[in-house]
């Protein structure tokens, strides 16, 4: 029993700080090639690895124009136009109750290169009020593009008679209907009784106007707009005889 707690001991005793004793002792008798050297087991020990490499950056091009800032003098906007025939306008217009029928699409004598329609319907019936009226004046170019409508209403009062009225609102209606312009509908709720009004959006504008001379007459303007320089260079682009429609 007490060679065994010897034996322990002695090979606790040589086998500590990494066999260092042992190893002096084997030097003494002579023997230490026995054992292997210290730097081969730490060579050992040491497991080879390969040196790990870091992921190479991915290259991604940007294009010089998704940076720059937008150049303002090509920007552009959504615009409208009155598309719509002059005389097929001219001949709906013609058959509201009042106007003359028939009405034609003519030069105008003053200038040859634009064209018109008028129309008239006179609502003065009465001594009490005989100069109530209706004008229609559609302006034009000789292929038959309309450019502006005006509808001028003459009244003896503040209050337009409901055959005025009729003849007022069934006249829009064809205007919005002919143009495609509806979001513009909501207008004919306003002609009633006449209050100056402007309603302008994408390039085109309806609006009332009352005469600054005569207060009792008023002006329904129809028309296509510019009110920016995004809108004046679109309509610019697109008026040129290359884009001319057929």
């Amino acid at each position: 029993m007490t060679a065994c707690v010897c034996l322990t001991i002695l090979s606790v005793f040589l086998l500590a700080n990494d066999k260092r004793h042992l190893r002096s002792l084997l030097a003494y008798y002579n023997v230490a090639h026995w054992m292997p050297s210290q730097a081969n087991v730490k060579k050992e020990r040491a497991s080879p690895t390969t040196p790990r490499k870091k992921p190479s950056a991915a290259v991604v091009t940007i294009p010089v124009r998704l940076l720059s800032s937008p150049n303002v003098s090509t920007l552009s906007a959504f615009v409208r136009e009155l598309r719509v025939s002059g005389p097929e306008l001219c001949r709906a217009l013609s058959r509201v109750e009042g106007f003359p029928e028939g009405g034609s699409w003519m030069v105008d004598p003053f200038d040859h290169q634009r064209f018109e329609c008028q129309l008239l319907s006179d609502f003065g019936v009465s001594e009490a009020d005989p100069v109530s009226s209706v004008f229609i004046d559609i302006k034009g170019d000789p292929d038959g593009a309309v450019k502006s409508v005006r509808i001028k209403i003459k009244t003896a009062s503040a209050t337009l008679s409901p055959a005025i009225v009729s003849a007022l609102t069934k006249s829009y209606r064809i205007l919005i209907e002919q143009t495609r312009w509806t979001d513009f509908e909501a207008a004919s709720s306003f002609l009633a009784s006449p209050k100056p009004f402007n309603m302008d959006a994408f390039g085109a504008s309806v609006s009332l106007q009352q005469e600054r001379f005569d207060p009792e007459s008023f002006n329904l303007f129809v028309k296509e707009t510019e009110s920016s320089a995004e809108q004046k260079r679109t309509r610019h682009f697109f008026d040129q005889p290359v884009l001319q429609r057929p």
